[in-house]
């Protein structure tokens, strides 16, 4: 069994997909019986407030802080993200793990002596190791295994059914689906891409292992993982099940004990029946074993979820004793903690909703004027609404109309509609390191542009819309033709006009 803590931020946090496909290939590779990756992030815990991600707190929990600059400093380019040096940040890395190996070494954990090694070379590993990460990510957005959207269909006698998509395509759900993989579906996990019904039974798992795509990983994973808010398990299958599993059925002896075997553990802590401690890990198991517990594996459990979904059912900034003293016995956090969220949850909703009649005031006032009162010109600006959904910061942006907060250097108070100013995303740029993005504005600056360079991703001032457009019609685009210029716009063109 393999246990590994991660500090919960966007590239360790094991419930995005790259994380899982990473966790996954490292399970097969190494030979795991029993793989638990979880997130020390806040919201895992009420006892956590905060994520111990700086060198003072790891030095004085850890008792450890191994320099990451022995052999000399190695800068990172912004435009490129990459190292200067790689060969000397390969040999400082080297060095910390080292050194972090000789320290754990050191010392015992529940009685027994701690063996620790740094992790082999990767140039030493097999190519598995270094898996394509342009074709890994390629595969996600082309949908990959699977990530219906459509649901499930009710399946025999009213019960739950399969996503549509992965029914016509004849293949399991993944924990993409909208059904997360949970659905009566009892496909047998898909024999790898290339590997005959011959070379499962006369290769070595080692070898077969080899050769698997990303799409053999997310069938795997799907079909052995147990993914949550703050972690993802990986287990082999249960021994009873396991003869219809290609890996499973050929890993051999297997050494956890067998109440072990094809359980994940009940991570996720939750109050005793008298709301007076959190049940404790042996109690939660026991529970597990018997058949019981899907509360330690959900989501709904966690106190944060508590809270948000009963102030959504309340929508107050002060809710009700009754619904406070319920909250305390679910979650055991102090009636006062219980108020002081309810306030910041309050604040972020109506932050929200006023920032939404803002944006779309400011973009349907400008659509509208734009169109000359023309008939139909209210109905389309209705359809033009900021869009939450937005997931993919890439060239699919360039056309989306836009409203960009701006307001004088000193400025105080709420912002008002008329800091809001409309405009259209009108070109990419995938090599900029932030500033991905370039709007060109509605109208002119008083220093005559018209444009800016704008980073989406973490960009909070910037709201996209709903509704594209096929041509730009800012006054610099607009100056020399009728009709505006056609998106997307080169960069060195749409950024002559910022």
């Amino acid at each position: 069994m393999k246990i590994l803590i991660v500090d919960g931020g966007g590239d360790e946090n094991p419930r995005f997909f790259n994380q899982i496909m990473c966790n996954t290939i490292i399970f097969l590779r190494c030979r795991y019986e029993h793989l638990i990756v979880a997130a020390s992030a806040a919201g895992f815990t009420p006892l956590r407030l905060v994520e111990f991600c700086n060198g003072s707190l790891s030095l004085s929990l850890d008792g450890a802080f191994i320099a990451s600059d022995t052999y000399g400093s190695v800068t990172i380019d912004k435009a490129s993200g990459k190292a200067s040096d790689p060969e000397l940040e390969e040999k400082n890395l080297r060095h910390a793990c080292d050194e972090m190996a000789k320290y754990m070494s050191a010392g015992e954990s529940f009685g027994f002596p701690i063996v620790a090694v740094s992790a082999p070379r990767v140039s030493d590993l097999s190519p598995f190791a270094s898996i394509d990460e342009a074709a890994l990510l390629a595969y996600r957005e082309e949908a990959g295994g699977c990530s219906c959207k459509t649901g499930c269909a009710a399946g025999a006698n009213g019960g739950p059914g399969r996503c549509q998509k992965c029914r016509g395509h004849g293949r399991p759900c993944t924990w993409r689906c909208a059904c997360k993989g949970r659905c009566a579906n009892h496909l047998p996990l898909p024999r790898p891409e290339g590997v005959s019904t011959a070379d499962l039974s006369s290769l070595s798992l080692d070898q077969i292992v080899l050769r698997l795509t990303p799409r053999d990983i997310e069938f795997f994973a799907a079909r052995h993982g147990t993914f949550c808010h703050y972690s993802t398990q990986i287990v082999l299958c249960p021994p009873a099940t396991a003869a219809s599993c290609w890996y499973c059925s050929r890993f051999g002896e297997r050494r956890l004990p067998l109440e072990l075997q094809g359980r994940a553990l009940p991570l996720y802590s939750t109050p005793n029946p008298q709301a007076t401690d959190w049940t404790r890990l042996p109690a939660r198991w026991a529970e597990v074993v018997a058949g019981r517990g899907k509360e330690y594996f959900e989501d709904s459990s966690l106190p944060s979820r508590c809270v948000a979904a009963a102030y959504q059912q309340a929508k107050t900034a002060t809710p009700p004793e009754s619904v406070v003293g319920a909250l305390v016995k679910r979650t055991l956090l102090d009636a006062k903690d219980i108020r002081t969220l309810f306030q910041v949850l309050h604040k972020k909703a109506t932050t929200k909703s006023n920032w939404t009649a803002a944006h779309q005031q400011t973009i349907q006032a400008s659509f509208a004027a734009s169109s000359g009162g023309a008939s139909g010109a209210q109905e389309d600006a209705e359809e033009m609404e900021v869009d939450d959904n937005v997931r993919r910061y890439d060239e699919s942006l360039v056309g989306r109309r836009c409203t960009v907060l701006w307001r004088p250097r000193g400025a105080t108070g709420d912002p008002l509609p008329s800091d809001y100013y409309p405009a259209t995303v009108v070109s990419f740029n995938s090599k900029a390191h932030k500033f991905k993005f370039i709007v060109h504005f509605d109208d002119r600056f008083a220093t005559g542009a018209s444009g800016e360079k704008v980073g989406l991703e973490d960009e909070p001032d910037v709201r996209i819309m709903t509704h594209s457009v096929e041509t730009c019609t800012c006054p610099n685009c607009d100056a020399d033709r009728e009709g505006g210029r056609a998106l997307p716009l080169a960069w060195a063109d749409a950024l002559a006009s910022c």
